[in-house]
C-alpha cells in the first residue's frame, strides 16, 4: 500500500540541520529527507510511551 506524501518546507536553524546530518552520517542514511522522517518517527513514538505511561499510572 503506498503511503501519500506531502511536501514541507521548513527553515531549519543550522545547529539543528548540523545535528541531523551528523546523524545520517552515524546512521549511514542516504538522504536527509530520511533523516529527518526517522528522528520524527521516533520522537512521536517516544511521546506515544509517555503517553500510554501517563495513563497506567492514573
Amino acid at each position: 500500500m503506498t503511503v501519500k506524501r506531502e511536501r514541507v518546507e521548513m527553515r531549519i536553524p543550522s545547529p539543528i540541520l548540523r545535528e541531523v546530518e551528523e546523524y545520517q552520517k552515524r546512521n549511514c542514511i542516504s538522504t536527509r529527507t530520511a533523516a529527518f522522517l526517522e528522528l520524527v518517527r521516533k520522537a512521536l513514538e517516544q511521546e506515544k510511551q509517555k503517553l500510554s505511561d501517563l495513563r497506567e499510572e492514573e
